[in-house]
């Protein structure tokens, strides 16, 4: 009776005091198996710690790998099939405003045979028409070089969300067939990169630029025997 009383009466304190050789003793074990483990089993142990953050957080992905970034930026390569939708993208948009600048020098003498859009609209020299007429035209190159001169830029950054601006920018690709064979040229370059915007390659390379824009955030380690209240030395 007299030992139950004395063992219910230890302190927390007394009782962390106890443990804690034993905490140590067990530590030390734990580094120096940790220090004679094979070469092998260390690698499979830092994988498997890495899987364990991973399954902790499920948003948490792989960082990509030594290989595959450029050593001179830090930053995923980029092969050729990354520059060739960018490259098609802007050739799209400069056909898109060539083809209007050759209708505003038409239009100066031939402004009928400007456009197609100019001659199914019947207007008079210096009417509120053919005002409109030319603004309408300009919205409609700008929205397409806009879409197409976006969409380049962000494909050729890693992004993932610029494929579907590239089919914006095709769709509004077609309306430039009411302006001049030109302008309507750059349907074909807008509508081939949109197309390669979604192949394999290209949405694996945005998935590597992803990873890289979000590394794994390792768990923070909780903290062990803690103790609450005021410590030992001030009670």
């Amino acid at each position: 009776m007299t030992d139950a009383r004395e063992h219910d009466d230890a302190t927390p304190a007394d009782a962390s005091a106890a443990s804690a050789p034993k905490d140590g003793v067990s530590s030390m074990r734990t580094d120096a198996a940790t220090l004679s483990a094979p070469v092998g089993t260390a690698e499979a142990a830092a994988q498997a710690g890495r899987a364990g953050a991973t399954e902790a957080d499920p948003h948490a992905v792989a960082r990509v790998g030594a290989s595959d970034l450029n050593p001179k930026t830090g930053e995923p390569r980029r092969p050729w099939y990354v520059w060739a939708p960018a490259v098609l993208l802007l050739a799209g948009a400069a056909l898109a405003v060539a083809g209007l600048l050759l209708t505003f020098w038409i239009s100066v003498d031939r402004f009928a045979e400007a456009s197609w859009l100019n001659g199914a609209v019947p207007s008079e020299p210096g009417g509120g028409i053919r005002v409109m007429l030319v603004l309408a035209q300009v919205a409609l190159v700008l929205l397409v070089a806009a879409l197409a001169s976006i969409a380049a830029h962000y494909s050729w950054a890693g992004y993932a969300w610029p494929r579907w601006w590239a089919l914006a920018a095709t769709a509004a690709a077609l309306s430039l067939l009411m302006i001049n064979p030109l302008a309507s040229w750059a349907i074909a370059p807008i509508a081939l990169a949109a197309l390669l915007l979604w192949t394999p390659p290209l949405r694996r390379f945005a998935d590597r630029w992803w990873e890289h824009r979000h590394p794994v955030v390792p768990a923070p380690e909780r903290a062990k025997d803690v103790v609450y209240g005021p410590l030992p030395r001030f009670r």
